[in-house]
Parts: structure tokens; C-alpha cells; sequence
């Protein structure tokens, strides 16, 4: 397997292992915080607390419809959970029940021949970081972007959500993805779109580089990120920053 890490000591993979051994060692702290978000109505909708499919959440995201970045609250439902991730979709987003399992197995396990995006990314740059709620998976938003320019952003992770206890987070660690009439998940003849994977990719390595070192230099981050989506098996052309 090709391995980037020894050539750069930006991205680290040791918040990785402390991570997964803090889920490990305190999973009843997780516990007893689900609990408690629960019963204190307010701070979160109970279902963001212990997501299972059919549970719904209310997201701080962003919307792109005047070029910017605007921040929005998106109510989305739990469609899918996986070893790695909990797949919620906007709730006037449609999927179909296979176009769910095609997204989720893309991330988790692979898709048409291709590494699965969560172990690509993180056997090269460290795995997803947990910083807020015990849980190692990565919470996966499908919304509309509503791009002024269609794909100019495909996905994205927002730094409130991986740094602990901002008051504009999202309390837990979660990757967008676009899809629209313009630029849809899923072409008109129902195939994933690979260039939405790629940003995806992306967007995983950049969060994860961000937790290791928020102050490493923009270009950087970006080259490591090309290379690791690249060696993970997504060639698009079109990653952020190319256009």
C-alpha cells in the first residue's frame, strides 16, 4: 500500500489510535451523555443523541446561494448506519433505498472496484478524528448546496464541528455532500457520480488534517489532500481548488 505519511509530519496518525482508545476506554461516558442530551430538552433532538435509521437531527450547515458560505439549519433523517458512519439525508432530499446502500458502501467498504473512501483516506493521512462525542463514526449530511455556480462545491466539513465544545458546532463530526437538480448523487441513468466522491475524499482528509494541525498552511493541507484522494483511487481533475 502506498503510504504519504512518511514524507510529510503535518498529518499525524497518532490522534487516530488516542481516539479510538478514548471510544474504547469511555464508551460509558458516551453512554451517560446520550442519556443526559436526552432528558434535557433544548440542547439537541434526542434522536442526534443516538442515531438509528428513521431518527431525525437538525444540522448547522451552510448554503452557497449567493457565492459565499451562509450558515443554515438543515432537518435531515438517518437512512443508513455502518461500521464507520451514520448517512443522514436532507428531508426534502430523495434517495432511493439502493442509491443509499450504493453511497454508504462507497464510504465504508468500496464501490466499483474502488478503496472505500473512509480506510483510503485514513490508512494515509490517519483515521476520521472523534473530538466530541465519543463516537469514532462520521456523521455523512446529503443536502443542497444551492451553489450560485453549480458544483462549485461538492462537499465540505465545517471547522466548529471539530473543535470541541464551539459553541457553533455541531456537537459531532460530519461530512457534507451535495446533490441537486444540477448536480445530482446519482446521474439521470443512476450512477454514482465519481466527481461527488472526490470531494468527498477531500473533504475527509482535510478534517482530519485540520484536528491534527488547524494551523498548517492552506496549500499544504490542499497538496496532501490531492495525493491522498489520488492514491486513495478518485482521479477526477475537478478537487477544490483546481477552478
Amino acid at each position: 500500500m502506498v503510504t504519504i505519511l512518511p514524507f510529510w509530519g503535518g498529518f499525524d496518525t497518532l490522534p487516530a489510535v488516542r481516539f479510538a482508545t478514548c471510544e474504547e476506554d469511555y464508551a460509558w461516558i458516551h453512554r451517560l451523555l446520550s442519556l443526559v442530551l436526552f432528558l434535557l430538552p433544548g440542547v439537541v433532538l434526542a434522536d442526534c443523541a443516538s442515531p438509528a435509521p428513521g431518527a431525525s437531527c437538525r444540522f448547522k450547515a451552510r448554503d452557497y446561494s449567493t457565492g459565499g458560505a451562509a450558515d443554515v439549519e438543515i432537518d435531515a433523517t438517518c437512512r443508513r448506519v455502518g461500521s464507520y458512519s451514520y448517512l443522514y439525508v436532507a428531508d426534502d432530499v430523495t434517495l432511493s433505498e439502493s442509491q443509499l446502500d450504493e453511497f454508504k458502501d462507497a464510504f465504508e467498504t468500496g464501490w466499483s472496484g474502488k478503496e472505500a473512501i473512509y480506510e483510503g483516506i485514513g490508512s494515509r493521512v490517519g483515521y476520521a478524528p472523534d473530538v466530541n462525542d465519543f463516537d469514532q463514526k462520521v456523521y455523512i449530511l446529503v443536502h443542497d448546496f444551492k451553489n450560485l455556480i453549480p458544483g462549485k462545491v461538492l462537499s465540505y466539513f465545517r471547522p466548529e464541528d471539530v473543535t470541541r465544545n464551539d459553541p457553533n458546532g455541531n456537537d459531532k463530526e460530519v461530512l457534507f455532500v451535495d446533490t441537486s437538480s444540477q448536480t445530482p448523487l446519482f446521474d439521470i441513468s443512476g450512477e454514482l457520480s465519481e466527481k461527488h466522491l472526490s470531494w468527498m475524499a477531500y473533504s475527509l482528509c482535510e478534517m482530519t488534517g485540520y484536528v491534527s494541525d488547524p494551523s498548517e498552511e492552506a496549500w499544504v493541507v490542499d497538496s496532501i489532500c490531492r495525493a491522498a484522494t489520488y492514491l486513495a483511487g478518485h482521479t477526477s481533475p475537478f478537487f477544490p481548488g483546481s477552478q
